[in-house]
């Protein structure tokens, strides 16, 4: 079975306008914990793999197999953009409020990076449980394996 991978349209814009709208807040906040940013950084990441994915391949038929391998690469990209993406916003509010002391010292920054592999892990098995999801919602299981009868 293919499936089909939907294309752009001007929602688009306005997600990427809403999220630029809610980074502004967060930045003007003198917020310093380490669960609002990763969002953040999680939500750019989603966003734009999505609408990277969209644009590059959007209103194409995609066989069923390469859908869910593709499900699980986007996955752990995303959580290895996460990482990257909060740790650069990181560094970028530490850089912006220019206090006596930082948002975001180093050493939480560099910790940040030190989880991408597990933030990746994490990614591909979350694209693991869509692509299974999305599996069962258009009724199709894994490949057909020949059961042994009982001959008894």
């Amino acid at each position: 079975m293919n499936m089909k991978i939907l294309k752009t349209d001007s929602r688009t814009i306005f997600l990427l306008l809403g999220y630029g709208l809610v980074l502004l807040i967060w930045l003007s906040l003198e917020d310093n914990g380490v669960l609002s940013v990763a969002l953040l950084g999680t939500g750019a990441a989603t966003l734009f793999t999505m609408i990277w994915l969209l644009k590059r391949i959007g209103g194409q038929v995609i066989a069923l197999r390469v859908w869910f391998f593709g499900l699980l690469g986007l996955g752990a990209a995303i959580g290895a953009l996460s990482t990257l993406i909060t740790t650069l916003l990181m560094f970028f509010k530490t850089g912006w409020h220019g206090h006596g002391f930082a948002d975001y010292p180093p050493t939480m920054i560099l910790a940040m990076l030190q989880r991408m592999p597990i933030w990746t892990l994490a990614g591909l098995l979350v694209g693991l449980a869509s692509a299974m999801i999305r599996l069962s919602i258009s009724g199709h299981a894994a490949p057909d394996v020949k059961r042994a009868s009982p001959n008894i």
